[in-house]
Protein backbone atom coordinates (compact mmCIF):
# COMPACT_ATOMS: atom_id res chain seq x y z
CA UNK A 1 0.00 0.00 0.00
CA UNK A 2 1.43 3.09 -0.70
CA UNK A 3 1.85 5.67 2.32
CA UNK A 4 -0.03 8.75 2.19
CA UNK A 5 -0.64 12.01 4.19
CA UNK A 6 -3.42 13.63 5.98
CA UNK A 7 -4.30 16.85 4.52
CA UNK A 8 -5.70 19.42 7.39
CA UNK A 9 -8.24 22.16 6.14
CA UNK A 10 -10.06 24.63 8.83
CA UNK A 11 -12.97 26.31 7.12
CA UNK A 12 -14.70 28.58 8.77
CA UNK A 13 -18.45 29.14 8.58
CA UNK A 14 -20.64 31.68 10.12
CA UNK A 15 -18.34 31.49 13.16
CA UNK A 16 -18.10 27.99 13.03
CA UNK A 17 -14.96 25.75 12.51
CA UNK A 18 -15.22 22.94 9.95
CA UNK A 19 -11.97 20.42 9.38
CA UNK A 20 -11.92 18.94 6.51
CA UNK A 21 -9.74 15.80 6.15
CA UNK A 22 -8.40 14.44 3.07
CA UNK A 23 -5.55 11.68 1.87
CA UNK A 24 -2.24 12.45 -0.48
CA UNK A 25 -0.05 9.95 -2.00
CA UNK A 26 3.46 10.61 -0.92
CA UNK A 27 6.51 10.48 -2.90
CA UNK A 28 9.50 8.95 -2.71
CA UNK A 29 10.83 12.78 -2.31
CA UNK A 30 8.49 13.94 0.11
CA UNK A 31 8.68 10.38 2.38
CA UNK A 32 12.58 11.95 3.25
CA UNK A 33 12.32 13.94 6.33
CA UNK A 34 13.61 17.38 5.95
CA UNK A 35 14.80 19.99 8.58
CA UNK A 36 13.36 23.39 8.55
CA UNK A 37 14.28 26.63 9.78
CA UNK A 38 12.55 29.07 11.28
CA UNK A 39 11.07 31.43 8.72
CA UNK A 40 11.20 34.39 11.07
CA UNK A 41 7.99 35.29 10.95
CA UNK A 42 6.81 36.07 14.45
CA UNK A 43 3.62 34.08 15.20
CA UNK A 44 2.87 35.48 18.19
CA UNK A 45 0.22 37.95 18.57
CA UNK A 46 2.27 41.73 18.73
CA UNK A 47 0.69 43.92 21.24
CA UNK A 48 -0.95 46.77 19.55
CA UNK A 49 0.82 50.37 19.28
CA UNK A 50 -2.35 52.01 20.49
CA UNK A 51 -1.29 54.50 23.12
CA UNK A 52 2.23 53.88 22.37
CA UNK A 53 4.43 57.16 23.56
CA UNK A 54 7.91 56.10 22.80
CA UNK A 55 9.68 52.97 21.67
CA UNK A 56 13.02 52.61 21.43
CA UNK A 57 14.96 49.24 20.10
CA UNK A 58 19.04 50.62 19.38
CA UNK A 59 18.59 48.51 16.41
CA UNK A 60 19.30 51.04 13.68
CA UNK A 61 23.50 51.67 14.52
CA UNK A 62 26.35 50.20 16.03
CA UNK A 63 27.72 53.48 17.51
CA UNK A 64 25.97 56.83 17.08
CA UNK A 65 24.35 59.70 18.61
CA UNK A 66 20.88 59.15 17.85
CA UNK A 67 18.40 56.73 18.83
CA UNK A 68 15.15 56.47 16.93
CA UNK A 69 11.98 56.48 18.35
CA UNK A 70 10.17 53.87 16.36
CA UNK A 71 6.58 55.04 17.23
CA UNK A 72 6.00 57.15 14.84
CA UNK A 73 6.00 60.31 17.48
CA UNK A 74 9.72 61.28 16.60
CA UNK A 75 10.77 61.28 20.43
CA UNK A 76 14.39 60.19 19.34
CA UNK A 77 17.32 60.12 21.95
CA UNK A 78 20.92 61.58 22.02
CA UNK A 79 23.42 59.37 23.64
CA UNK A 80 25.52 61.35 26.37
CA UNK A 81 28.15 60.48 28.44
CA UNK A 82 28.23 63.34 31.07
CA UNK A 83 24.76 65.47 31.12
CA UNK A 84 24.42 68.04 29.50
CA UNK A 85 27.80 68.04 27.33
CA UNK A 86 28.09 67.32 23.57
CA UNK A 87 26.36 64.17 22.29
CA UNK A 88 28.68 61.20 21.93
CA UNK A 89 29.40 57.86 20.57
CA UNK A 90 27.56 55.18 22.49
CA UNK A 91 28.25 51.84 21.63
CA UNK A 92 25.83 48.89 21.25
CA UNK A 93 25.87 45.38 21.20
CA UNK A 94 24.25 41.94 21.42
CA UNK A 95 20.92 42.62 22.97
CA UNK A 96 17.65 40.48 23.90
CA UNK A 97 16.63 41.21 19.65
CA UNK A 98 18.97 42.89 17.54
CA UNK A 99 20.98 45.52 19.26
CA UNK A 100 21.08 47.08 22.63
CA UNK A 101 23.33 50.14 24.15
CA UNK A 102 25.58 49.40 26.65
CA UNK A 103 25.80 52.02 30.02
CA UNK A 104 29.27 51.95 31.46
CA UNK A 105 27.73 52.60 34.93
CA UNK A 106 29.68 56.13 34.70
CA UNK A 107 28.04 58.92 33.08
CA UNK A 108 26.62 57.41 29.99
CA UNK A 109 22.80 57.43 29.52
CA UNK A 110 20.28 58.69 26.67
CA UNK A 111 18.21 61.63 26.46
CA UNK A 112 15.18 62.18 25.47
CA UNK A 113 13.65 65.55 24.83
CA UNK A 114 10.91 67.02 27.56
CA UNK A 115 8.23 66.53 26.41
CA UNK A 116 4.50 66.58 28.77
CA UNK A 117 3.14 63.22 27.70
CA UNK A 118 6.62 61.71 30.31
CA UNK A 119 4.11 63.10 33.00
CA UNK A 120 1.30 60.15 33.17
CA UNK A 121 -1.73 62.37 33.64
CA UNK A 122 -3.68 59.27 33.11
CA UNK A 123 -2.42 55.43 32.98
CA UNK A 124 0.55 54.22 31.74
CA UNK A 125 2.87 51.46 30.91
CA UNK A 126 6.86 50.99 30.64
CA UNK A 127 8.53 47.85 29.55
CA UNK A 128 12.20 47.63 29.65
CA UNK A 129 14.78 44.93 29.24
CA UNK A 130 17.92 44.69 31.13
CA UNK A 131 20.80 43.30 31.78
CA UNK A 132 22.82 43.81 34.33
CA UNK A 133 27.00 43.90 34.32
CA UNK A 134 26.63 44.62 38.05
CA UNK A 135 23.70 44.92 40.93
CA UNK A 136 24.57 47.57 43.25
CA UNK A 137 23.77 46.16 46.61
CA UNK A 138 24.47 49.17 48.91
CA UNK A 139 22.89 52.71 48.77
CA UNK A 140 19.90 54.59 48.43
CA UNK A 141 17.16 52.74 46.64
CA UNK A 142 17.39 54.51 43.17
CA UNK A 143 21.36 52.89 42.32
CA UNK A 144 20.19 50.94 38.97
CA UNK A 145 18.06 53.56 37.25
CA UNK A 146 16.33 51.84 34.19
CA UNK A 147 14.38 55.21 33.13
CA UNK A 148 13.66 58.60 34.68
CA UNK A 149 12.05 62.13 34.11
CA UNK A 150 13.87 63.62 36.25
CA UNK A 151 14.67 67.05 36.99
CA UNK A 152 17.87 66.58 38.86
CA UNK A 153 19.38 65.47 42.62
CA UNK A 154 17.81 65.78 46.08
CA UNK A 155 14.25 66.05 47.46
CA UNK A 156 13.28 69.62 45.94
CA UNK A 157 13.31 68.60 42.54
CA UNK A 158 10.65 67.06 40.38
CA UNK A 159 11.13 63.80 39.10
CA UNK A 160 10.00 59.75 38.41
CA UNK A 161 12.43 57.01 38.48
CA UNK A 162 11.89 53.53 37.75
CA UNK A 163 14.53 51.51 39.00
CA UNK A 164 15.85 48.19 40.60
CA UNK A 165 16.87 48.38 44.52
CA UNK A 166 19.93 46.30 45.15
CA UNK A 167 19.98 47.15 48.83
CA UNK A 168 17.64 44.87 51.67
CA UNK A 169 14.56 45.75 49.39
CA UNK A 170 15.92 43.67 46.36
CA UNK A 171 12.78 44.91 44.17
CA UNK A 172 11.43 47.16 41.17
CA UNK A 173 10.31 50.41 42.38
CA UNK A 174 8.75 53.44 40.85
CA UNK A 175 9.91 56.34 42.95
CA UNK A 176 7.48 59.76 42.44
CA UNK A 177 9.00 63.03 43.68
CA UNK A 178 6.25 65.80 44.06
CA UNK A 179 7.97 68.70 45.99
CA UNK A 180 5.28 70.58 47.98
CA UNK A 181 2.89 67.89 47.50
CA UNK A 182 3.97 64.34 47.74
CA UNK A 183 6.71 61.59 47.73
CA UNK A 184 6.45 57.94 47.30
CA UNK A 185 8.19 54.94 46.45
CA UNK A 186 6.46 52.07 45.18
CA UNK A 187 7.63 48.81 45.23
CA UNK A 188 7.23 45.25 43.22
CA UNK A 189 7.54 41.55 44.91
CA UNK A 190 11.54 40.89 46.14
CA UNK A 191 13.37 39.56 43.47
CA UNK A 192 17.42 39.19 42.81
CA UNK A 193 19.04 39.62 39.42
CA UNK A 194 21.78 37.35 38.00
CA UNK A 195 24.87 39.21 36.04
CA UNK A 196 24.89 38.93 31.91
CA UNK A 197 21.45 37.51 31.81
CA UNK A 198 18.83 39.75 30.02
CA UNK A 199 15.39 40.53 32.03
CA UNK A 200 12.46 42.04 30.94
CA UNK A 201 10.66 44.62 33.33
CA UNK A 202 7.92 46.77 33.62
CA UNK A 203 5.17 48.76 35.65
CA UNK A 204 1.25 49.55 34.69
CA UNK A 205 -0.62 52.16 36.37
CA UNK A 206 -4.05 52.11 36.13
CA UNK A 207 -5.75 54.68 38.55
CA UNK A 208 -4.06 54.51 41.62
CA UNK A 209 -3.18 51.06 41.37
CA UNK A 210 0.31 50.38 40.50
CA UNK A 211 1.28 46.87 38.81
CA UNK A 212 5.04 45.67 38.64
CA UNK A 213 6.20 42.91 36.16
CA UNK A 214 9.45 40.62 35.69
CA UNK A 215 9.72 38.50 32.78
CA UNK A 216 6.04 38.52 31.27
CA UNK A 217 4.53 37.95 35.23
CA UNK A 218 2.94 39.66 37.93
CA UNK A 219 5.56 40.65 39.97
CA UNK A 220 3.22 43.00 42.82
CA UNK A 221 0.91 45.26 42.85
CA UNK A 222 0.50 48.30 45.37
CA UNK A 223 -2.03 51.46 45.38
CA UNK A 224 -0.42 54.69 46.01
CA UNK A 225 -2.29 58.25 45.36
CA UNK A 226 0.56 60.45 45.24
CA UNK A 227 0.59 62.58 41.65
CA UNK A 228 3.50 63.25 39.51
CA UNK A 229 4.10 66.74 38.68
CA UNK A 230 6.19 67.90 35.39
CA UNK A 231 9.22 67.79 35.84
CA UNK A 232 10.48 70.32 32.94
CA UNK A 233 13.80 67.79 32.37
CA UNK A 234 14.65 65.12 29.96
CA UNK A 235 13.46 61.87 30.06
CA UNK A 236 16.81 59.64 30.54
CA UNK A 237 17.63 55.69 30.01
CA UNK A 238 20.05 54.60 32.61
CA UNK A 239 20.20 57.76 34.33
CA UNK A 240 19.06 59.55 37.30
CA UNK A 241 19.25 62.15 40.22
CA UNK A 242 21.52 64.11 38.02
CA UNK A 243 23.81 60.91 37.19
CA UNK A 244 24.53 60.37 40.85
CA UNK A 245 22.46 57.00 39.98
CA UNK A 246 23.40 55.05 37.03
CA UNK A 247 22.89 51.98 35.26
CA UNK A 248 25.53 49.26 34.68
CA UNK A 249 25.08 46.92 31.70
CA UNK A 250 22.50 46.66 28.79
CA UNK A 251 19.28 48.27 27.86
CA UNK A 252 17.12 47.58 25.07
CA UNK A 253 13.24 47.41 24.02
CA UNK A 254 12.03 50.24 25.60
CA UNK A 255 8.27 50.86 25.22
CA UNK A 256 6.31 53.65 27.12
CA UNK A 257 1.79 53.32 26.50
CA UNK A 258 -0.58 55.82 27.79
CA UNK A 259 -2.65 53.19 28.54
CA UNK A 260 -2.02 50.06 31.08
CA UNK A 261 -1.40 46.92 29.56
CA UNK A 262 -2.84 44.31 30.40
CA UNK A 263 -0.83 40.76 32.13
CA UNK A 264 -1.27 39.24 28.89
CA UNK A 265 0.36 42.36 26.96
CA UNK A 266 2.99 41.82 29.10
CA UNK A 267 3.68 38.86 28.38
CA UNK A 268 3.51 38.73 24.69
CA UNK A 269 6.03 41.88 25.09
CA UNK A 270 8.12 39.33 26.86
CA UNK A 271 7.74 36.38 24.50
CA UNK A 272 7.55 38.07 21.22
CA UNK A 273 11.32 38.91 21.78
CA UNK A 274 11.98 35.61 22.91
CA UNK A 275 11.28 33.68 19.74
CA UNK A 276 14.13 31.61 17.73
CA UNK A 277 16.21 33.54 15.39
CA UNK A 278 16.09 33.15 11.58
CA UNK A 279 18.25 30.75 10.23
CA UNK A 280 21.51 32.20 9.00
CA UNK A 281 20.68 35.31 10.89
CA UNK A 282 23.26 37.62 13.10
CA UNK A 283 24.13 34.98 16.17
CA UNK A 284 25.72 37.98 18.72
CA UNK A 285 22.82 37.58 21.62
CA UNK A 286 23.65 33.92 21.55
CA UNK A 287 26.50 31.74 23.86
CA UNK A 288 27.97 34.75 25.98
CA UNK A 289 28.58 33.30 28.94
CA UNK A 290 32.23 33.61 29.48
CA UNK A 291 32.69 35.22 26.34
CA UNK A 292 35.43 37.74 26.01
CA UNK A 293 35.77 38.44 22.52
CA UNK A 294 33.62 38.02 19.70
CA UNK A 295 34.20 39.25 15.94
CA UNK A 296 31.00 38.28 13.75
CA UNK A 297 32.69 40.22 10.81
CA UNK A 298 28.93 40.70 9.58
CA UNK A 299 27.93 44.08 7.51
CA UNK A 300 27.17 46.34 11.08
CA UNK A 301 30.28 44.25 11.77
CA UNK A 302 33.01 46.30 9.89
CA UNK A 303 33.48 49.77 9.35
CA UNK A 304 36.34 50.51 6.86
CA UNK A 305 39.52 49.07 9.16
CA UNK A 306 37.71 48.31 12.36
CA UNK A 307 36.43 44.75 13.51
CA UNK A 308 33.95 45.44 16.43
CA UNK A 309 34.06 42.90 18.96
CA UNK A 310 30.47 42.23 19.97
CA UNK A 311 30.96 40.73 23.55
CA UNK A 312 31.04 43.58 26.06
CA UNK A 313 35.01 43.98 26.26
CA UNK A 314 35.05 46.01 22.83
CA UNK A 315 38.46 44.56 22.61
CA UNK A 316 38.20 45.78 18.81
CA UNK A 317 39.96 45.01 15.62
CA UNK A 318 41.81 46.73 13.31
CA UNK A 319 42.33 44.99 9.38
CA UNK A 320 45.33 45.21 8.18
CA UNK A 321 46.89 44.34 4.88
CA UNK A 322 44.42 44.36 2.60
CA UNK A 323 41.64 42.39 4.52
CA UNK A 324 38.75 41.77 2.07
CA UNK A 325 34.94 40.99 2.93
CA UNK A 326 33.87 37.90 1.52
CA UNK A 327 30.65 36.05 1.95
CA UNK A 328 30.35 34.21 5.54
CA UNK A 329 28.74 31.20 6.87
CA UNK A 330 26.41 33.67 8.33
CA UNK A 331 26.26 36.75 6.51
CA UNK A 332 29.84 38.27 6.11
CA UNK A 333 33.05 36.91 6.71
CA UNK A 334 36.79 38.41 6.02
CA UNK A 335 38.92 37.23 3.43
CA UNK A 336 43.07 36.84 3.78
CA UNK A 337 45.44 36.41 0.66
CA UNK A 338 48.16 34.71 2.66
CA UNK A 339 50.66 37.46 2.13
CA UNK A 340 50.51 39.74 5.44
CA UNK A 341 46.63 39.71 5.44
CA UNK A 342 45.33 40.06 9.36
CA UNK A 343 43.30 41.61 12.05
CA UNK A 344 44.65 42.54 15.58
CA UNK A 345 43.22 43.76 18.67
CA UNK A 346 46.20 44.60 20.38
CA UNK A 347 47.14 43.25 23.94
CA UNK A 348 43.60 44.38 25.71
CA UNK A 349 44.41 46.70 29.23
CA UNK A 350 41.72 44.53 31.35
CA UNK A 351 43.71 41.00 30.24
CA UNK A 352 40.36 40.20 28.52
CA UNK A 353 42.57 38.24 26.04
CA UNK A 354 44.93 36.87 28.59
CA UNK A 355 44.10 33.49 30.55
CA UNK A 356 47.23 32.86 32.83
CA UNK A 357 46.51 29.29 33.46
CA UNK A 358 43.22 29.10 33.23
CA UNK A 359 40.54 27.56 30.90
CA UNK A 360 39.82 29.26 27.79
CA UNK A 361 38.13 28.73 24.43
CA UNK A 362 38.02 29.44 20.50
CA UNK A 363 35.80 29.14 18.36
CA UNK A 364 35.18 30.09 14.51
CA UNK A 365 34.79 29.16 10.92
CA UNK A 366 37.62 28.48 8.20
CA UNK A 367 37.33 28.39 4.43
CA UNK A 368 41.10 27.76 3.83
CA UNK A 369 42.66 27.71 0.37
CA UNK A 370 46.08 26.04 -0.29
CA UNK A 371 47.82 23.47 1.52
CA UNK A 372 50.51 25.68 3.36
CA UNK A 373 50.85 26.18 7.52
CA UNK A 374 48.14 28.60 8.54
CA UNK A 375 47.66 30.55 11.70
CA UNK A 376 44.01 31.18 12.11
CA UNK A 377 44.40 32.57 15.70
CA UNK A 378 46.76 33.52 18.15
CA UNK A 379 48.25 35.93 21.24
CA UNK A 380 51.65 35.45 21.76
CA UNK A 381 55.12 37.39 21.72
CA UNK A 382 57.41 37.44 18.60
CA UNK A 383 60.56 35.04 20.16
CA UNK A 384 59.32 31.06 20.34
CA UNK A 385 59.87 31.15 23.94
CA UNK A 386 57.69 34.39 24.88
CA UNK A 387 54.25 33.37 26.66
CA UNK A 388 50.93 33.32 24.20
CA UNK A 389 48.63 30.38 22.95
CA UNK A 390 47.85 30.31 19.05
CA UNK A 391 46.35 27.49 17.03
CA UNK A 392 47.05 26.58 13.43
CA UNK A 393 47.10 24.41 11.02
CA UNK A 394 50.73 22.12 10.27
CA UNK A 395 50.88 21.77 6.44
CA UNK A 396 53.39 18.84 6.46
CA UNK A 397 50.81 16.03 8.74
CA UNK A 398 47.43 17.90 7.41
CA UNK A 399 46.87 18.36 11.30
CA UNK A 400 45.62 21.16 13.24
CA UNK A 401 47.40 22.09 16.61
CA UNK A 402 47.17 23.70 19.77
CA UNK A 403 50.56 26.43 20.95
CA UNK A 404 51.13 26.74 24.55
CA UNK A 405 53.87 29.03 25.58
CA UNK A 406 55.50 29.81 28.40
CA UNK A 407 58.77 31.97 29.49
CA UNK A 408 60.51 28.77 29.21
CA UNK A 409 59.08 26.27 26.24
CA UNK A 410 56.82 26.13 23.74
CA UNK A 411 54.70 22.98 23.47
CA UNK A 412 52.34 21.87 20.99
CA UNK A 413 49.81 19.92 20.83
CA UNK A 414 48.49 17.85 17.71
CA UNK A 415 44.37 18.26 18.31
CA UNK A 416 42.92 16.73 15.60
CA UNK A 417 43.23 16.99 11.29
CA UNK A 418 41.49 19.15 8.45
CA UNK A 419 41.20 18.23 4.89
CA UNK A 420 41.91 21.94 3.31
CA UNK A 421 41.02 23.21 -0.13
CA UNK A 422 38.20 21.99 -1.00
CA UNK A 423 36.19 24.95 -0.62
CA UNK A 424 33.83 23.71 1.99
CA UNK A 425 33.36 26.05 5.31
CA UNK A 426 34.18 23.89 9.17
CA UNK A 427 33.88 25.05 12.24
CA UNK A 428 36.09 24.43 14.60
CA UNK A 429 35.96 24.49 18.61
CA UNK A 430 39.00 24.03 20.39
CA UNK A 431 37.94 24.20 24.41
CA UNK A 432 41.05 23.88 26.65
CA UNK A 433 40.53 22.76 30.70
CA UNK A 434 43.74 23.58 31.92
CA UNK A 435 42.17 22.35 35.29
CA UNK A 436 42.35 19.07 33.89
CA UNK A 437 44.83 19.45 31.28
CA UNK A 438 42.96 18.31 28.74
CA UNK A 439 41.99 20.30 25.21
CA UNK A 440 39.25 18.88 22.75
CA UNK A 441 38.95 20.10 19.28
CA UNK A 442 35.52 19.94 18.16
CA UNK A 443 35.33 20.12 14.37
CA UNK A 444 31.81 20.77 13.02
CA UNK A 445 30.43 19.90 16.20
CA UNK A 446 32.10 16.57 16.78
CA UNK A 447 34.56 15.76 19.49
CA UNK A 448 38.28 14.60 17.66
CA UNK A 449 39.12 13.30 21.03
CA UNK A 450 40.69 14.41 24.38
CA UNK A 451 44.45 15.19 24.03
CA UNK A 452 46.50 15.53 27.37
CA UNK A 453 48.14 18.44 27.86
CA UNK A 454 49.87 17.97 31.01
CA UNK A 455 53.32 19.05 29.87
CA UNK A 456 52.04 22.15 28.60
CA UNK A 457 52.74 26.23 29.74
CA UNK A 458 52.06 27.03 33.11
CA UNK A 459 51.17 30.50 32.18
CA UNK A 460 50.31 32.00 29.40
CA UNK A 461 49.45 35.66 29.72
CA UNK A 462 51.38 37.55 27.27
CA UNK A 463 51.59 41.34 26.53
CA UNK A 464 51.80 39.91 22.43
CA UNK A 465 49.02 41.34 20.43
CA UNK A 466 45.85 38.63 19.96
CA UNK A 467 45.64 38.41 16.11
CA UNK A 468 43.18 36.47 13.56
CA UNK A 469 44.95 35.26 10.39
CA UNK A 470 48.48 35.49 12.29
CA UNK A 471 50.48 35.82 14.91
CA UNK A 472 53.39 37.63 16.49
CA UNK A 473 55.26 34.37 16.83
CA UNK A 474 58.62 34.13 14.29
CA UNK A 475 56.68 31.17 12.32
CA UNK A 476 53.53 32.81 12.34
CA UNK A 477 52.38 32.03 8.84
CA UNK A 478 49.36 34.19 7.14
CA UNK A 479 46.51 32.78 6.78
CA UNK A 480 44.78 32.12 2.85
CA UNK A 481 41.46 32.00 3.12
CA UNK A 482 38.06 32.74 4.50
CA UNK A 483 37.11 33.31 8.31
CA UNK A 484 33.89 34.03 9.91
CA UNK A 485 32.48 34.15 13.21
CA UNK A 486 35.06 34.43 16.05
CA UNK A 487 34.90 33.87 19.91
CA UNK A 488 36.70 33.55 22.48
CA UNK A 489 35.93 32.52 26.33
CA UNK A 490 37.55 32.25 29.22
CA UNK A 491 35.82 28.93 30.14
CA UNK A 492 36.09 25.69 28.49
CA UNK A 493 33.31 25.08 26.87
CA UNK A 494 31.12 21.57 27.06
CA UNK A 495 30.55 19.23 23.74
CA UNK A 496 26.74 20.30 24.14
CA UNK A 497 27.97 24.15 23.73
CA UNK A 498 30.16 22.98 21.04
CA UNK A 499 27.49 21.41 19.41
CA UNK A 500 25.47 24.30 19.56
CA UNK A 501 27.22 26.93 18.62
CA UNK A 502 27.88 24.78 15.52
CA UNK A 503 24.23 24.31 14.77
CA UNK A 504 23.54 27.77 15.27
CA UNK A 505 25.32 28.74 12.30
CA UNK A 506 25.67 26.06 9.47
CA UNK A 507 24.53 26.34 6.32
Amino acid sequence: MKSKSIILGLLVISGLLAVILGWEPISAATRKIRPTAFTGKNTIKQVSKTSLLGSWDFNECDICTTVADLSGNARNGTTYNNYGTNAVNLRSSDGIRGRSVILDGVNDYVSMADNDVWDFTGDFTISVWAKFTTVNTAGDWHETPFIAHDAGSGAGTRKWIFTYDGDASSNTLFHINSPGSCSATIEGNNWTPATGIWYQVGVTRVGTTYTFYLDGKFNGSTVDTCGIMNAGAPLLIGWAEGGAKVFDGRIDEVKIYTRALSESEMERIYNENRLPMKANASQNNRFTDGLVGFWPFNGPDVSGVTAYDRSSNVNNGTLTGGVATAPGVVGQALSFDGSNDLVTMGDPGDGSLDFGTGDFTISFWVKQEGTATRVFVGKRGVTANLPGYTLFYNAPTEEIKLGLNDSTASHYFVVGDLIVNSGAWHHLLVSVDRTSDIAVLYKDGASQGNVDIVTGASDVSTAGSFQIGSDQGTGGTSYKGVIDEVRVYNRALSATEAKQIYNSSKH
